[in-house]
């Protein structure tokens, strides 16, 4: 339970900071840009081949972490 809730928190700081880059950081803070990451987020995760591709990035980013 405690690696998927990582999981997921992963994931939506990634989608947070590509549409931040996309759409610009002022937007970061607005509930309806919250709840849009939200819903990219769950996509992600519940479309299989985006659940894989995104998998590969969430494990590159932690690669480059450690």
């Amino acid at each position: 339970a405690r690696a998927g809730a990582e999981d997921r928190r992963l994931r939506r700081t990634i989608v947070e900071q590509l549409l931040a880059d996309r759409f610009g950081t002022e937007l970061v803070n607005e509930a309806r840009f919250q709840q849009i990451i939200d819903q990219v987020s769950e996509l992600m995760a519940t479309d299989p081949e985006l659940g894989d591709l995104f998998a590969d990035v969430m494990a590159q980013v932690r690669a480059s972490a450690a």
